[in-house]
């Protein structure tokens, strides 16, 4: 079965998602930053990293990154990224 779910966001975070799962957007809700991803159940899992960078903001790791989303939150723009 197929489903939407909502993780909350931070500057650093993993979640665990099925392998075939997709990225669909990051918002605010009630001022919170978070990630709604498409799951499917019957898929096996995976646990994947992100970062949110705020714009200006160092980027730390020398790992790929791959972009999701920007928002914004108490006056800063934030960039979600993907961890590989």
């Amino acid at each position: 079965m197929r489903v939407i779910r909502k993780y909350p966001t931070s500057p650093s975070f993993q979640i665990e998602v099925s392998i075939d799962a997709q990225i669909l957007d990051v918002q605010l809700q009630r001022e919170q930053p978070y990630l709604w991803v498409l799951e499917n159940d019957e898929s096996p899992k995976e646990i994947i990293e992100f970062v949110s960078i705020p714009t200006g903001g160092l980027i730390e790791t020398k790992k790929p990154l791959g972009y999701i989303g920007t928002y914004q939150q108490g006056g800063f723009t934030h960039h979600l990224f993907r961890v590989f």
